[in-house]
């Protein structure tokens, strides 16, 4: 059974920062990638287990632990919680882990 997305607002956030935005290329690679995560057993091989990177660098700021992927043909990395049946997406960034 697929697991249920759930975005978190940061990763809206970034992906509108981003421009991956409903209709474009990149946001049709973002799409299957989520879909991958939706089915796939979690974590994949290569997914990485680190901290979500903060991007106003702030000494303050909590930190999230979360696995991260890259989306295939892009410098796009979804990072995301898997939970039973859940899946929080936290972020996407442009830069690698």
């Amino acid at each position: 059974m697929p697991r249920f997305p759930v975005y978190r607002l940061d990763y809206l956030e970034d992906a509108r920062r981003l421009g991956v935005v409903p209709g474009t290329p990149a946001w049709r690679d973002v799409k299957r990638a989520r879909q991958a995560l939706e089915r796939e057993e979690l974590p994949g091989p290569g997914d990485r287990y680190t901290y979500v990177p903060d991007p106003d660098e702030s000494p303050n700021a909590v930190r999230t632990l979360a696995h991260v992927r890259r989306v295939p043909r892009r410098n796009l990395w979804i990072w995301y919680i898997a939970t039973g049946d859940g899946l929080q997406l936290v972020a996407l960034t442009d830069e690698p882990p």
